[in-house]
């Protein structure tokens, strides 16, 4: 603080020592005691409000790109007798709480200085995502009363988390830095938009059950060839729902919907994703409900038959200038397939056809083997029930959706 001290060394005989005695007095060396600067009265502001009407893309939480523009900014608003001297500039870091009253409390106990790991209710330190060596960040001077920081890294999984930030005045021009300044109030992280699923449409070769009416009495059950269309996406980072929507290109038929979970689940120490499937059906009295859809497994991948969304078509091909009566049938059909590494991998087969092969050298091309108009499907938490507004995450809102158009 301006005051000045003297150093010498002095080499010190060993305790009771008969053979020895301490040194004169070294070299003296005269400094001046750096100064401390105060700490700073500032004023907060963010860039973010709690409020489910109004959540913030995923990616502002997840950015990493330093040089990436909008996200969750926090200014800092010096007074006038605050603003930082010479080369020195404002600090920031931030503790993320479980919820309101762990902050709260922990503010006394983070001023004395107690291990960050043992406060209960601690889940992150800012702008380190870890319970030890923290290191602040140095926030952008955008004019001399202003003082901007882009949270950067901060996991999304921290939505509806509350967060307690201090600031300081770096050292410069000969002064130690300043103590922390505590921000008044304890702000709680904003909602998040899931992410919308990423759809990826084509078709596959698949076996499909068909019947020979050649013969009405004797009709002959058959396995043809057929291309069938496929959409695919992955799983979405923080969503363990997805409620997808098939609707039929025949406009008297109601659009049929499925909603898809995610458990963790785990086998000899590792863990993994575990899948099911429901229709949404309408009882008798008029209520609506989920009905789970038996799975099959083989090979790790877990098969989900859509059977309520089918196709049955009957037609006639030629083969040898015979026309051949037939009829064949096919349903919907999700597959979903574990990665340790990718994560899950969604397959969901339709029952639109856009050729059959009875034989390898006929192929049957019909717009009544292409049931469907379009697929929707979004991501949510199962916090969120679409059917009771009163059931809803703190933290999360559903995506967008993701739809494809088949053009039928």
């Amino acid at each position: 603080n301006g005051s000045k001290g003297r150093i010498f060394v002095v080499a010190k005989a060993q305790e009771n020592s008969t053979q020895y005695a301490d040194s004169i007095n070294g070299v003296a060396y005269e400094l001046e005691i750096p100064r401390r600067i105060d700490a700073p009265t500032v004023t907060w502001e963010k860039t973010w409000e709690y409020d489910r009407a109004n959540p913030v893309p995923a990616e502002s939480f997840l950015a990493e790109d330093e040089t990436k523009s909008g996200g969750l900014n926090v200014r800092v608003h010096p007074d006038a007798d605050s603003i930082p001297p010479g080369d020195s500039s404002l600090l920031l870091k931030a503790y993320v709480f479980e919820n309101r009253e762990a902050a709260e409390d922990a503010r006394l106990e983070l001023e004395k200085g107690t291990d960050p790991g043992t406060i209960p209710g601690l889940l992150a330190l800012y702008p380190v995502p870890a319970l030890s060596g923290l290191t602040p960040a140095a926030m952008v001077m955008e004019n001399s009363q202003s003082y901007l920081h882009t949270l950067r890294r901060l996991s999304a999984e921290y939505a509806g988390k509350w967060i307690l930030f201090y600031t300081r005045i770096s050292s410069g021009n000969g002064q130690v830095s300043s103590k922390w300044t505590v921000n008044p109030d304890t702000w709680r992280l904003p909602y998040v938009k899931l992410e919308k699923p990423k759809l990826s449409s084509g078709s596959r070769e698949m076996d499909i059950a068909a019947t020979n009416n050649l013969n009405p009495d004797l009709p002959l059950q058959e396995t043809w060839k057929g291309d069938c269309k496929e959409i695919r996406w992955q799983n979405v980072t923080l969503a363990d729902c997805y409620y997808l929507t098939l609707t039929p290109r025949d406009g008297t038929v109601s659009p049929l919907q499925y909603k898809i979970t995610e458990t963790a689940k785990e086998d000899n120490g590792q863990t993994y994703l575990e899948t099911r499937v429901y229709r949404k059906v309408r009882g008798s009295d008029g209520q609506e409900s989920w009905a789970e859809i038996p799975a099959g497994e083989t090979g790790g991948i877990r098969t989900f038959e859509m059977t309520d969304y089918s196709m049955e078509v009957s037609g006639t091909y030629l083969r040898s200038g015979l026309s051949v009566p037939y009829t064949v049938e096919a349903n919907a059909r999700l597959e979903t397939l574990w990665d340790p590494d990718a994560g899950l991998t969604y397959t969901l087969t339709l029952p639109d056809i856009d050729s059959l092969r009875p034989a390898a050298d006929i192929t049957v091309t019909d717009a009544a083997l292409r049931p469907t108009a379009s697929v929707k499907i979004y991501a949510d938490v199962a916090e969120n029930d679409p059917g009771n507004p009163a059931k809803t995450s703190d933290a999360y809102v559903e995506s967008d959706p993701s739809s494809v158009d088949l053009g039928n």
